[in-house]
C-alpha cells in the first residue's frame, strides 16, 4: 500500500491495495495435508482474504492452528502465518502483520523451506507491511528478496508473481523511482490479465495500482481510465465484490481534481467515505488518507471552510490509529494548518504547524 507524499495543498497518494489469493500452493499438497476437508478449508480461509474478509479469515486460520486438524507441518505452519500476516495488513494492523511476517520467515528458514513459493510471499507480505509503516528502505530490500527467491520458485505469468512485482513497485515508488515503479505496474497487470476471468479481483486491484503510478507521473487522463476501468472489471464479480472499491473512487476522485473536474470530484467523494466506512470500519489507517483525499479537492476549488472538517477528522483519526512520528500524519497536520490559515484561524494554525514539526522530527528519530 502506497502512502507516498505529495507536497502541502495536495493530497497523499492513495494506498497501493495489496492483493490476496484463495488458492492453497501445491507445495502444501505435496508436504503432506492428507484430507480435501483441510485443503477446502484453507481455500476458504484464503477466498475470504481475498474478498476483503479479513476478520473472519483470520479467525479462520486462528482456529486451524488452535485445533489442527491434520499435522502441521514447518511449511503449512509458516504459510498460515503468513496468510495471518496478510490478513492483519489489510485491517490496518501493519505492526501485527510485521510480526506475524517475520514469524513465518522464522519457521521456513529453520526448516529449510526458504527456497519455496511460500517464503517468496512470505517476504512480500512483510514488505508490504515495512512500507506501511514507513520503512521504506527495508521494504525495498525485502521485495528484491522475495523477487529473486519468486523467480525461481514461481511461474512468472501467474498471479503471485505478479504480486511479487506490486510489491517492489511499491518499495521503488516511495524510494522516487517512479519510472522503474511504473514498468513493474504494467507487468502486473498484463499477468493478472492473462489469467483469466477467475481473476478479475486482482485484475482490477492491478489496474488501480497503476492508475496511482499513472497519476504520479501527472498523467490525470490515463489514470482516470484505468480507475474506471477496475471498477468496470468489479462489477463483473460475483457475488458482488466491494472491498476495494473505495480505492479506485478515490482514483477517481484524484484524477479529476487534477483535471479540474470538481463538480464530478465532489461527486464522488460521499460514496467513497461511506463504502471506506462500510468496508474498513470508521478506524482503519487508510481512512486519514481517504479524508484527506476528500479535503484536497476542496482545497483545490479554495473552498476551505468545507475542507477543514475533513482534515479535523482526519488530523484526530490518525493520532488514534497511526504510529507516533508517521509520515501522513506529518502530511494531514501540515495540510491543516494551510487550511487555518487561510481562514484566519492564525493561533491554532502556528499551533498545528508546531505539532507537524513534533511529528516530523520524531519520524526523522525512527529512520
Amino acid at each position: 500500500m502506497n502512502l507516498l507524499l505529495k507536497p502541502m495543498k495536495s493530497a497523499i497518494a492513495l494506498p497501493l491495495i495489496a492483493f490476496l489469493l484463495g488458492c492453497v500452493p501445491a507445495q502444501l499438497i505435496a508436504d503432506g495435508i492428507p484430507t480435501k476437508s483441510a485443503i477446502a478449508y484453507l481455500q476458504g480461509a484464503g477466498e475470504l482474504d481475498r474478498r476483503g474478509e479479513y476478520r473472519e479469515a483470520l479467525q479462520k486460520y486462528q482456529s486451524f492452528l488452535s485445533k489442527p486438524p491434520v499435522q502441521v507441518t514447518p511449511l503449512l505452519r509458516g504459510y498460515i502465518f503468513k496468510q495471518m500476516a496478510d490478513a492483519e495488513n489489510g485491517l490496518g494492523d501493519y505492526a501485527k502483520g510485521e510480526v506475524n511476517a517475520r514469524e513465518a520467515l522464522r519457521l521456513l528458514t529453520a526448516a529449510h523451506e526458504t527456497n519455496t513459493s511460500v517464503f517468496a510471499t512470505a517476504e512480500g507480505t512483510l514488505a508490504d507491511a515495512l512500507s506501511e509503516e514507513g520503512n521504506y528502505l527495508e521494504a525495498k530490500t525485502v521485495a528484491e528478496q522475495a523477487v529473486s527467491v519468486g523467480k525461481v520458485t514461481l511461474n512468472p505469468q501467474t498471479p503471485s508473481f505478479g504480486i511479487l512485482l506490486t510489491e517492489i513497485a511499491h518499495a521503488l515508488d516511495s524510494e522516487g523511482e517512479h519510472r522503474r515503479a511504473l514498468k513493474l505496474y504494467q507487468r502486473a497487470v498484463s499477468i493478472m490479465a492473462n489469467a483469466g476471468p477467475g481473476n478479475r479481483i486482482g485484475l482490477g486491484t492491478a489496474y488501480v495500482n497503476l492508475a496511482g503510478a499513472y497519476l504520479e507521473k501527472r498523467n490525470a487522463k490515463k489514470s482516470l481510465e484505468l480507475a474506471t476501468l477496475a471498477l468496470a472489471t468489479w462489477k463483473k464479480v460475483q457475488p458482488p465484490y466491494n472491498a476495494s472499491v473505495f480505492y479506485a473512487l478515490g482514483m477517481q476522485i484524484l484524477s479529476y481534481r487534477k483535471l479540474k473536474s470538481y463538480r464530478r470530484a465532489e461527486a464522488l467523494i460521499p460514496k467513497m467515505l461511506a463504502v471506506s466506512a462500510s468496508t474498513l470500519g470508521p478506524n482503519h489507517p487508510d481512512r486519514v488518507v481517504l479524508l484527506d483525499v476528500a479535503a484536497s479537492v476542496y482545497i483545490a476549488e479554495k473552498k476551505y471552510q468545507v475542507a477543514a472538517p475533513f482534515l479535523k477528522q482526519a488530523v484526530e483519526l490518525g493520532k488514534r490509529v497511526l504510529p507516533p512520528g508517521d509520515a501522513v500524519s506529518r502530511t494531514v497536520l501540515t495540510n491543516y494548518s494551510y487550511v487555518l490559515a487561510k481562514l484566519g484561524q492564525t493561533e491554532e494554525a502556528a499551533r498545528v504547524r508546531s505539532e507537524s514539526g513534533v511529528v516530523s522530527a520524531f519520524s526523522e528519530q525512527r529512520r
